[in-house]
């Protein structure tokens, strides 16, 4: 094999696994704010989440710009995971919707989640919606969500909230609203990883090229 074509071989891999982001986040936070039964929560309680962001997952863009970039994909479809339980009911769509502000302002990404299937006797429907900026810093150098490292107790712009609809009208039930008090967020694929990119075309392609090497050097 030439070495024009191991570049090639190179240039391949490396451009697929610059194509989409596996990105961690892990935080903790405060309940400030609850209406009705809070979801189980009080006014003060703590709270740590964390989610995986796997943007190889995602299953279309219903927004593609510039500066912004809305990924979606059905709540089984391994796009946004986090240490919340999933709905069991099909048809609904996690987001994960990314801002990159002018002049390194204002970059937020937020992440909606349905967190329960609908309940057959209040015909509720339960999500989690969090959002993460921090006023000033250029943390989300593109909007494929790759290389992102940032540790951070600067809570300004950051919350969340747990959320039960009517969905007949759309009537907040109950809620329970949280502020982020620290959080980690890094695209650096490590331990806290629980999903990775499909590996097999690669693989199957090295193992071609490898036959290709030894069907040269040997036949």
């Amino acid at each position: 094999m030439s070495r024009f074509s191991l570049l090639f071989v190179f240039l391949f891999f490396l451009a697929s696994s610059a194509s989409a982001a596996i990105v961690n986040i892990e935080y903790t936070g405060l309940i400030y704010n609850t209406t009705g039964d809070g979801l189980g929560y009080q006014n003060g309680d703590s709270i740590t989440g964390s989610y995986v962001i796997d943007t190889s997952k995602a299953e279309g863009k219903s927004v593609d710009t510039s500066t912004e970039v809305w990924y979606y994909g059905s709540v089984d479809s391994g796009l946004l995971q986090s240490n919340f339980a999933s709905p069991t009911a099909p048809g609904y769509i996690d987001y994960v919707r990314a801002h990159n502000g002018s002049a390194g302002i204002n970059d937020v990404i937020l992440l909606d989640k349905v967190l329960g299937a609908f309940d057959p006797i209040d015909f509720s429907l339960k999500t989690l919606g969090i959002r993460f900026e921090f006023d000033g810093l250029d943390w989300i150098s593109d909007l494929s969500l790759n290389n992102i490292n940032l540790v951070s107790d600067q809570h300004s712009f950051s919350s969340g909230g747990f959320f039960r609809f009517n969905t007949n009208n759309w009537f907040i039930i109950d809620s329970a609203s949280f502020s982020i008090d620290s959080v980690r967020i890094s695209s650096i694929p490590d331990s806290l990883a629980v999903s990775v990119p499909e590996p097999t075309p690669l693989v199957l392609l090295s193992v071609a090229f490898a036959g290709l090497v030894i069907r040269r050097r040997f036949i």
